[in-house]
Parts: structure tokens; C-alpha cells; sequence
């Protein structure tokens, strides 16, 4: 059963996804440094994603945390680890 999320996160979450699909269609306008626009989306969308999870699972994490201490925070409070990380 998928629990509900408080609508604040899910306002995150849609916002996640509408920055992912922006570095979608940057990526397939093939134009000079779209290939850096589109990574700073998704890393973006990624990101937000993470923080959203955290929040959720009531894990507190640092206001400027670096995208790899949110992946390492996550993993070392949570029992299901985030597989594919560096």
C-alpha cells in the first residue's frame, strides 16, 4: 500500500519531475552547451528527489549538504541503500 505524501512534498516531487523532463527536452535540441544545461536539470531533479525521500523518511540532513552527503546520509539511516551512486 503507497502511503500518502503531505502535499508539500509532493509539490516537490511534481516540481522534480517538470526539471527532469526540462533536461530532456533541452537534451534533444542538439544545440551548442545544451549537454551542460541538461545535467544541471536532472542533477537538479535528482537532487530534489533525494531531499524529498529524506524529508520523508524523516532523515534530517544539512541545508547545503553536497549531493553525495545526501546519498551517503540516506544510505547510513536507511535499511533499502540507494544502489548506482559512486
Amino acid at each position: 500500500m503507497v502511503s500518502s505524501l503531505p502535499k508539500e512534498l509532493m509539490n516537490r516531487l511534481i516540481c522534480a519531475k517538470m526539471l527532469f523532463i526540462n533536461g530532456i527536452d533541452i537534451l534533444n535540441k542538439r544545440a551548442p552547451f545544451n549537454s551542460g544545461f541538461d545535467l544541471l536539470c536532472f542533477q537538479d531533479s535528482v537532487e530534489m528527489l533525494l531531499r524529498v525521500v529524506a524529508e520523508h523518511k524523516d532523515i534530517r540532513l544539512k541545508h547545503n549538504a553536497a549531493f553525495n552527503q545526501i546519498i551517503d546520509t540516506i544510505n547510513d539511516n536507511s535499511k533499502v541503500k540507494i544502489t548506482h551512486t559512486f
